[in-house]
């Protein structure tokens, strides 16, 4: 699919906001954020991650799962393909607030 960028890259978000995550681990105090995809279909996660790496976002495989971490990497990511996925528009400006996002974090939280 010989597509630009512009295009690509919201179907990069519709898969984000569909079958993606946000996250950050408890070993890292969960300061540092992380994004990500999950699909059983290697082939498919392997194109992702060429696609993305192309255009300069460090992704990395593991298993099923296509990540990338970094506070400039994420930073970068919202500002270009962003989200329109309420969950992790919330879960992403509430990192940006108190520099930390725990786990269970939901948007009905009380502690935002």
């Amino acid at each position: 699919m010989d597509l630009p960028w512009e295009t690509k890259k919201f179907l990069i978000r519709g898969l984000f906001d569909t079958d993606g995550t946000i996250f950050a681990k408890k070993n890292e105090g969960y300061r540092y954020p992380y994004i990500g995809f999950t699909s059983k279909n290697k082939i498919f996660l392997k194109q992702v991650q060429i696609l993305l790496r192309k255009k300069g976002y460090p992704f990395y495989t593991n298993n099923d799962n296509l990540f990338m971490k970094g506070i400039k990497n994420i930073k970068k990511w919202m500002k270009d393909v962003g989200t329109s996925n309420s969950k992790h528009k919330f879960k992403y400006e509430y990192w940006t607030k108190h520099g930390k996002l725990p786990a269970g974090l939901r948007a009905s939280s009380s502690t935002w």
